[in-house]
């Protein structure tokens, strides 16, 4: 289910708005760890079970690292197992036939054979996920989160409908106070649908006409069209993913602030950059930040020599292209 879909604009958004109101402040956040549960099912019911698993294996290996921070190499061992679980999860969901592919390469180079093709489909939102929950459990194994003991506080953290399914990725720090004690009122529910009414007319009435007129170069073949039309097309598609990232990142700020939680800002004009890399700070912010600081950061970042700096940045953008498609394209990009 998408924000845009008459489905959630007229029917589960206002349910759950109601059943969210007047329920009582403590039980908040148990009511929309619900009501995304039941959002998630409604796009993609088969690996709802594993998002639910997700959450309980990273609780309680959250609070192992959290419960050994006087054993640094008991503390040590939970990480690592933490990491090999949430990255191991992605890259058999996302990766596996991208790896049998280059695999199947290097063994018909040979004329050795080939590994059998799997299907698997990639769950909803799995990049998302695994990189907040990773955020959170990277967090508390270097100290600068406490270990959270509160089940559905942590639930309502990773699975919070608004930003599961393309973002932004946050860390538990961000959203902690809010967790606990929110801020809402009429003024705040009449701010959040202006934010959301501004991205979903970003995203219906920009975004996908856009979209229509690149679907259709594609249907008429790149070899039959005119050089006009060609380069119209290219402007729309430029535009396209222009306004579709930008109203969905307004309409998850406006359900944010309809439900009580400041939700970031993750796309700040890019187009008017005067740099490539302001033009990267502007464009999926929490994504570059997530990257900045888990791993061009441990990895040395640019407090090194420049040949290590360097290194640091192809290794920082190979895992960016990566993580956007299983394909060397999005490397080589």
């Amino acid at each position: 289910m998408v924000f845009s879909s008459i489905n959630f604009i007229f029917t589960f958004l206002p349910i759950f708005l109601i059943a969210y109101y007047f329920t009582p402040a403590k039980f908040k956040n148990a009511v929309l760890l619900t009501g995304s549960i039941v959002f998630y099912a409604l796009g993609d019911k088969y690996y709802t079970f594993l998002l639910i698993g997700s959450l309980l294996v990273n609780y309680l290996l959250g609070r192992a690292i959290g419960d050994n921070s006087q054993y640094p190499s008991k503390r040590k061992m939970w990480f690592v197992i933490a990491m090999i679980f949430n990255f191991g999860m992605l890259v058999f969901f996302k990766y596996t036939n991208f790896l049998i592919e280059n695999i199947n390469i290097l063994l018909n180079t040979f004329s050795i054979g080939s590994l059998p093709k799997v299907n698997i489909v990639s769950p909803l939102g799995i990049s998302f996920y695994v990189f907040q929950i990773v955020s959170y459990i990277a967090d508390v194994y270097m100290g600068k989160q406490k270990a959270v003991y509160n089940i559905v506080n942590l639930g309502t953290y990773l699975c919070m409908f608004p930003r599961i399914t393309m973002g932004p990725i946050i860390q538990y720090s961000e959203q902690a106070m809010e967790l606990r004690t929110k801020k809402i009122s009429i003024l705040s529910l009449e701010d959040g649908l202006k934010t959301f009414i501004i991205g979903l007319g970003s995203k219906v009435l920009l975004a996908n006409p856009m979209g229509t007129l690149w679907a259709g170069m594609s249907r008429y073949g790149y070899e039959s069209i005119s050089s006009p039309y060609a380069w119209l097309g290219a402007f729309a598609y430029s535009f396209q993913i222009y306004f579709d990232f930008a109203g969905y990142s307004l309409m998850a700020m406006g359900l944010g602030k309809m439900i009580g939680f400041t939700i970031p800002q993750n796309f700040n004009h890019p187009y008017i950059s005067g740099s490539i890399s302001e033009f990267w700070r502007r464009w999926h912010m929490t994504l570059g930040r997530w990257f900045k600081n888990y791993l061009y950061f441990p990895l040395g970042g640019s407090r090194c020599s420049k040949a290590k700096m360097i290194r640091n940045t192809f290794i920082v953008w190979a895992f960016t292209g990566l993580w956007h498609g299983a394909s060397w394209n999005f490397v080589l990009w």
